[in-house]
């Protein structure tokens, strides 16, 4: 656990150097860099092809480990390693509704963090598409708030309800917001405003497929290629959990 601590938080090759017989997992996470004390701000940690049935239970063990990690720091410490969780599709680990009759995890964790992670140095950044469906303790503890377009009624009640400081003028305008424009809300700003995002770099292919002229097509899809790459990333993981152990 000390080693995934260290990982997660950035310091891993910092803390412990590689020689020339280590092999160990995280050293390659980090591009097996000349510098033993490389410290990595950000780690991704994806999630995005785990099971549904147990999504929800690493997230939240991911999360409750960091909080009692920073929690246990010394009074004078305390703080000391600021640490922001970003949770993308937020809506899969702090849902408002219970998924079949069971308390979610995840969600009484990232609950916790909202309303006690501050005087740790622990914060949440939460990113969904469908903020009616997240959890209203977590999001009443978001003292700023960054809107894209949104076009789904139930969300832009829900919007309203959360922002009462924004005049109807400006949130009127949520299901028409061009690309990259968003409302900004909250302690971050004097008043609310519109504002253009930066242009991603590197850009994220994120954009739509073409339906149209990919229907067109004679070509076939590479079904023996995707299963390969397939079966070697399971390989890999396999290699790198008995690595772990």
């Amino acid at each position: 656990m000390v080693q995934f601590l260290a990982y997660v938080l950035g310091d891993y090759c910092d803390i412990y150097k590689k020689d020339a017989e280590d092999d160990n997992v995280y050293h390659h996470y980090y591009g097996d860099s000349e510098d033993d004390n490389v410290h990595s701000q950000i780690t991704v940690i994806d999630m995005s092809l785990l099971p549904f049935q147990v999504l929800e239970t690493i997230t939240g063990l991911i999360g409750r480990i960091i909080l009692e990690f920073l929690s246990r720091f010394e009074k004078s410490k305390r703080g000391s390693i600021p640490v922001v969780i970003a949770l993308e599709e937020a809506q899969n680990y702090i849902s408002e509704i219970n998924k079949k009759d069971r308390d979610s995890i995840s969600r009484k964790v990232f609950e916790r963090i909202a309303r006690e992670g501050r005087k740790y140095g622990l914060s949440l950044l939460v990113s969904s598409q469908r903020p009616s469906e997240l959890s209203k303790i977590v999001l009443s503890q978001c003292n700023s708030v960054i809107v894209h377009r949104i076009q789904n009624p139930d969300d832009q009640v829900y919007i309203r309800k959360l922002v009462s400081s924004a005049n109807s003028e400006i949130l009127n305008q949520l299901p028409t917001h061009p690309q990259q424009h968003v409302i900004v809300m909250g302690d971050c700003v004097r008043t609310p405003i519109v504002a253009k995002m930066n242009t991603a770099s590197p850009k994220p292919n994120s954009n739509n497929p073409e339906f149209i002229q990919n229907w067109l097509k004679e070509e076939k899809a590479d079904y023996q290629g995707v299963a390969n790459k397939w079966k070697e990333i399971d390989r890999k993981n396999t290699e790198n959990n008995n690595l772990q152990s």
